[in-house]
């Protein structure tokens, strides 16, 4: 682990070294975001996910999450779609209690998700509707997800949505099956290893379960039972549910600004037509160049602020 940990913090002295070439601040923190947008900690966030399961430290596994959502949640990276590329990290995000991350994910005067993988837009527009209690768009994306539910997409997509219509029917039964059958077949999709080790986005739908529906209804829904679901960290949530919110590694001094950038909120979804003099029906995609520059001059803000 030792090794690991001091690959990574030498790439991010890297980074910072070649950033620091920027003598305006804005553009000092825009080439860091930039170049962590590219970056992975997938061999430390195992290593630290298995320990804190190990010592049973919920936590630090909520800490955990949290920072790797955040890291996951810095701009830059292009994808081609919406903002519902974003949709597992919307998972993430109420799995931790990162409510704040939740709403600049999916701000209020946001267009439907009509651009990406079909899962994702079903998803992100159904969370959407949900959580702004809005009946109309409610209507709309019900129906694309009951569509979508007996399409003949693999099942464990099915499962993911179905367990989130549950919700929305205030169906225990049928939001305890599909959770199980969302863990049962996620480990054998092509996500990556460690993510293997938590189905965050089953914990995220457990926990917007929470949220939304009375106490009775929810008492009524059965845990998922796999080792990619843990009851006693779904348990620590419930009991906590608006935990305090920490990174689990903090960097040391001279990265300062590291902690910053993923202690601050994430930036807001933005989106550009960039071929809507080429496309017929022209799609939204994600503004990320935009993202990047917004993000890094709210940063600068805040610390200009801190230091008055």
């Amino acid at each position: 682990m030792q090794r690991a940990l001091s690959e990574y913090l030498e790439i991010c002295r890297h980074i910072q070294n070649v950033a620091s070439r920027h003598a305006n601040k804005e553009d000092f923190i825009a080439q860091i975001i930039n170049q962590i947008s590219f970056r992975h900690t997938k061999e430390l966030y195992e290593i630290w996910l298995k320990e804190c399961l190990e010592k049973r430290d919920w936590k630090g596994v909520n800490s955990l999450i949290f920072q790797q959502n955040r890291m996951e949640l810095i701009p830059g990276s292009a994808s081609g779609y919406d903002h519902c590329i974003r949709f597992s990290k919307l998972l993430n995000s109420v799995a931790c209690g990162d409510f704040e991350a939740v709403n600049k994910i999916i701000p209020p005067d946001i267009v439907a998700s009509k651009n990406g993988y079909t899962l994702l837009v079903v998803g992100i527009n159904l969370f959407f509707a949900m959580w702004y209690k809005d009946e109309v768009k409610l209507e709309a994306a019900l129906k694309a997800a009951r569509k979508f539910i007996n399409s003949k997409k693999p099942a464990n997509e099915r499962a993911q949505i179905a367990s989130i219509v549950g919700i929305c029917d205030k169906d225990a039964e049928a939001v305890s099956e599909n959770l199980q059958a969302f863990c049962t077949g996620y480990n054998k999709t092509d996500v990556l290893p460690y993510k293997k080790l938590l189905c965050m986005p089953a914990h995220g739908i457990y926990c917007l379960a929470k949220i939304l529906l009375d106490e009775e209804t929810f008492s009524q829904i059965k845990m998922p039972k796999h080792q990619n679901f843990s009851r006693e960290f779904a348990a620590w949530r419930n009991d906590n549910q608006n935990p305090e919110l920490n990174l689990y590694f903090t960097y040391p001094k001279e990265l300062e600004i590291f902690n910053q950038i993923f202690m601050h909120p994430p930036v807001k979804s933005m989106l550009h037509q960039p071929y809507k003099d080429y496309e017929r029906v022209p799609y939204w995609y994600m503004d990320e160049k935009a993202m990047v520059t917004a993000l890094a001059k709210q940063i600068v803000d805040k610390l200009r602020s801190e230091t008055k």
